[in-house]
């Protein structure tokens, strides 16, 4: 499990949202094969460094198949049973409403 609190959308960092962003298209799309990241030439080093920290990330968990990666950038993979089962949990948390109308009271007297 993502070790971030999606109960409150509001305080996810940069990174919890990409790793989020990245199994919603897993999980949508099927296998992913990419002949150089998405943005590493125009984003700079940074995006470029975070993605592969992410994919590395989710190889590690376990919720990537076939996952490889070239010296030129290039990436295959595939989500796994664990990393669909990651986002079946993340999609109920969306759908719950209750849950997310408790999380924007939450973020607006946390604003005020």
């Amino acid at each position: 499990m993502l070790a971030v609190d999606l109960t409150r959308g509001w305080n996810l960092s940069t990174i919890d949202v990409m790793r989020v962003r990245l199994l919603e298209y897993l999980a949508g799309h099927g296998p992913l094969q990419v002949a150089g990241l998405p943005g590493s030439a125009q984003a700079g080093a940074s995006d470029h460094d975070t993605a592969i920290h992410v994919l590395q990330d989710f190889n590690a968990r376990g919720w990537l198949d076939n996952f490889e990666m070239d010296f030129g950038g290039g990436v295959a993979m595939r989500l796994s049973g664990l990393g669909r089962t990651e986002w079946d949990a993340i999609a109920r948390r969306r759908a719950d409403w209750g849950a997310r109308n408790r999380a924007l009271k939450d973020a607006i007297v946390y604003w005020l």
